[in-house]
């Protein structure tokens, strides 16, 4: 069995708040792979299987591990960054 993320210790931002601050020198967008599926416990958390590929939105600074992220669908919440990979550029490109 995967074990489950750490439970953040300060409030996520949401994604409504994501880039809020208009320090866009730190926006940066990857594509993550998810390695197993994960089922959202808290609003706001994102809901995806596995397979599923996430662009990363941002990353919470005051969570290590956790990230905002879009599914292709258009859904937008939190993740754990231990349930995905990177995916490499070769992948992406089959997509």
């Amino acid at each position: 069995a995967i074990p489950k993320p750490p439970r953040p210790n300060q409030p996520f931002i949401t994604p409504d708040q994501v880039g809020a601050g208009g320090d866009n020198s730190q926006h940066r967008v990857l594509i993550k792979k998810a390695m197993s599926g994960y089922e959202a416990l808290k609003e706001g958390e994102l809901s995806f299987s596995e397979g599923s590929l996430i662009t990363e939105i941002s990353q919470d600074a005051d969570n290590p591990g956790w990230c905002v992220g879009r599914l292709p669908d258009g859904t937008t919440g939190r993740f754990h960054s231990s349930f995905v990979e990177d995916v490499p550029p070769e992948e992406l490109a089959a997509v």
